[in-house]
């Protein structure tokens, strides 16, 4: 047993942990903290990084619990260092199917028209299904008038296809919506980089290959973004600092970005973020902050923050982002579009990302609708030579249409007391959300999740402790 004036807490081993009732350790607390910016900001930093705040900062760190959880808790379990992918059961094949042989790579081209046919059968891709208008570049960028579901991939195909519209009518579109976007007050700031000649040169081609009726996928002449903190080449990577794009070169694109311009879809530019990743609110004094298109006035959420806000405005049905404690599901839920986690090491990212907070952070795919066929061609790509065959991509079948319980069958977790730790008009917001779905038919079942204070202290060390060792 280790001591120091009775101060240390012993954890129970995991599997010792009971699924109810389990006493924390450690409440979570309400913590209220001085709002400081300016002149007011800049005396604090040089008073708290000063020799003499030593207890200041002791003393702060106490009231936030991170002593008491780094230093004053014995965990009996040895350290992972790496993510314990190890044992995960495999999801069950009802209602999935498989895309391509395991282990066998296909071109990006192939996989799109594979993945397109599973998640929406031919129909869903037929250019006899016209589209209701021509997109990209169309939505108010600078405020909601109205609601309206997102343009889907398959919008684009059956534009292209039926000669509604080509991909480079599309990119002036998206071109001049962007140029809107930041001419208006405040600016959108969507973008860090877009390079509107580069986007005519690629969309340009693409509507070569469909005038030729040889379109390489169905996102052959999709506009999409990446986040400012993935490699896509041409643009330099900054993690919207003032820094990064001098620290680092990127050499290639992320795998992921690679198979997207592979299968055709257009490199609209770099999506702003918050600052070098870290933060919840996409906040951004160097680049400039991601505005919500659904009102201005308010924040995107972040750390992807701009992906989310130019799927909310619009300008393109997909985008890439990358999450390490909500930078994808943030902002994704803040915005109204769709954005997912994928498990670590799905999506490879060797020497396409800046090394920050390596074993907590992935890159996923984020949209209005098409979350599941950018992770398609995201996952299992990217990685080194020599790592074992990761399990092969499954994708979910289509939700049985328009009936009245489109999610039977489906089960979702909610811890209750988490949850409600709300603002009680969020809390009511997000509880009528649950009863939405599960009047269509969700099982909510609840669940409890323990140590969530050890685990926030946990992860804050982590992405500190793996950032001060890869940018020193």
């Amino acid at each position: 047993m280790f001591s120091r004036g009775g101060r240390i807490k012993t954890l129970p081993p995991a599997a010792e942990v009971p699924l109810e009732g389990y006493a924390e350790p450690f409440e979570l607390d309400w913590l209220q903290a001085p709002v400081l910016c300016g002149t007011a900001l800049k005396l604090f930093l040089a008073l708290a990084e000063g020799p003499m705040a030593g207890p200041l900062r002791r003393q702060l760190m106490r009231q936030n619990k991170l002593p008491q959880i780094l230093e004053e808790v014995f965990i009996p379990e040895r350290p992972t260092y790496q993510p314990n992918l190890q044992g995960w059961a495999p999801e069950p094949p009802a209602g999935l199917a498989a895309l391509g042989a395991e282990g066998v790579k296909q071109a990006a081209a192939e996989l799109a028209v594979e993945a397109a046919a599973i998640l929406a059968g031919p129909a869903g891709f037929s250019s006899t299904q016209a589209a209701t208008a021509a997109p990209a570049g169309t939505a108010s960028a600078g405020g909601r008038r109205g609601a309206r579901r997102p343009y889907t991939v398959a919008d684009f195909y059956r534009a292209y296809a039926s000669g509604q519209t080509t991909p480079s009518e599309v990119a002036e579109r998206v071109i001049k919506a962007v140029a809107a976007s930041e001419a208006q007050e405040p600016p959108m700031r969507f973008f860090v980089a877009h390079e509107p000649e580069r986007l005519r040169q690629l969309a340009a081609a693409s509507t070569q290959r469909w005038a030729e009726g040889r379109p390489l996928s169905p996102l052959d002449g999709v506009p999409f973004a990446v986040k400012d903190c993935v490699d896509a080449l041409p643009y330099p990577t900054t993690g919207g600092t003032g820094f990064f794009a001098d620290w680092r070169t990127p050499t290639q694109s992320l795998a992921g970005v690679q198979s997207l311009l592979d299968a055709g879809a257009l490199l609209v530019g770099k999506a702003t973020l918050h600052e070098i990743g870290l933060g919840t609110t996409g906040l951004n004094t160097v680049t400039g902050t991601a505005r919500n298109p659904h009102s201005p006035a308010h924040h995107t959420g972040g750390s992807s923050s701009g992906s989310a806000a130019l799927l909310a405005a619009g300008i393109c049905p997909i985008a890439v982002g990358t999450d390490g404690g909500g930078s994808i599901r943030i902002p994704a839920a803040a915005c109204g579009v769709v954005g997912l986690k994928p498990t670590r090491d799905r999506v490879g990212t060797e020497n396409t990302v800046p090394p920050i907070d390596q074993t907590v952070a992935v890159t996923g795919p984020m949209a209005g609708t098409d979350c599941a066929l950018m992770y398609a061609l995201m996952a299992n790509r990217g990685h080194p030579a020599g790592k074992p065959a990761l399990p092969a991509i499954t994708l979910p079948a289509p939700l049985p249409g328009c009936g009245s319980k489109p999610l039977a069958g489906k089960r979702a977790g909610v811890y209750w007391k988490w949850f409600d730790a709300a603002a009680p008009a969020v809390a009511a917001a997000c509880r009528g959300a649950i009863g939405l779905l599960e009047g269509a038919g969700l099982e909510v079942v609840p669940i409890e999740l323990p140590e969530l204070a050890l685990l926030r202290a946990a992860h804050s060390c982590t992405i500190a402790s793996e950032m001060r060792n890869n940018m020193d």
